[in-house]
């Protein structure tokens, strides 16, 4: 006969709402949060480090806002900054072969790097799957004064 695998449920999967369970497994003695991640439309499991149900229910609450925040950090993977230097790395292979010339390199870091107006600094820690080209307009708008006509055309009418 199999062996029971200690990471079965112990008892059953407790539904707070859509998109937010908590359970239990014998392997642990805590409870587990599983929140639906509206971005990537994928559960994300996290412990709750609560043996109460109460209390792990009031964490697993908190835990799920912290992930469904619009402003919540995006996943290392899928962040600007992650991209940037992916960028700057593959810009730094290009200009070793020969392809690529290494001042573009060197200002496309001034761009991103910059402390003050930098891409990184203002898109840092967003998901690139949801950056669109009006937070690009917005962002140009803010950092270097100049405002694209149909922003300006847009916010003019939505003012009064």
């Amino acid at each position: 006969m199999a062996k029971s695998s200690p990471h079965r449920l112990k008892g059953k999967i407790i539904r707070i709402r859509r998109g937010l369970a908590l359970y239990q497994t014998h392997a642990s003695p805590y409870y587990f949060a599983r929140i639906l991640d509206p971005r990537s439309h994928q559960y994300k499991v996290r412990s709750t480090k609560e043996t109460s149900r109460i209390e792990a229910r009031r964490a697993a609450e908190e835990l799920a806002a912290k992930i469904c925040a619009p402003d919540a950090p995006a996943d290392r993977e899928y962040s600007f900054k992650t991209y940037a230097q992916r960028f700057i790395q593959k810009g730094q292979q290009l200009a070793e072969r020969g392809e690529r010339n290494a001042n573009y390199i060197r200002t496309s870091r001034v761009f991103l790097d910059n402390d003050d107006w930098g891409l990184v600094r203002h898109f840092g820690q967003r998901d690139v799957r949801e950056l669109t080209t009006r937070d690009w307009r917005l962002c140009s708008a803010l950092k270097w004064g100049h405002l694209d006509p149909v922003i300006r055309h847009r916010s003019d009418r939505h003012e009064g």
